[in-house]
């Protein structure tokens, strides 16, 4: 299927990508949307939630981009890392 995620109660999350680089982007916008979502409960206001068709749509767009979103995300974060926390290599 396209799932890309498994929560295990206690335990945590699971996220698959075809590569490395998919699967760091897949895992880091859920951690995401995940903050996202826990800061909007916490204003106690009534969401305003996209449609499922808005949601498919935009799925599937990203999906379709032509340009490899995951590999040069991964990228970037190698820089910082590269020249933030250099001994992350050893």
């Amino acid at each position: 299927g396209n799932k890309q995620h498994m929560l295990l109660a206690n335990h945590g999350i699971i996220t698959t990508g075809e590569t490395i680089a998919e699967g760091f982007n897949y895992l880091y916008y859920f951690e995401k949307a995940a903050e996202t979502y826990l800061t909007a409960l916490s204003t106690n206001k009534e969401l305003n939630i996209v449609s499922d068709e808005v949601a498919e749509k935009t799925a599937q767009e990203t999906a379709d981009y032509p340009i490899n979103l995951a590999q040069l995300h991964l990228e970037q974060i190698r820089l910082i890392l590269d020249k933030e926390e250099p001994e992350y290599k050893n």
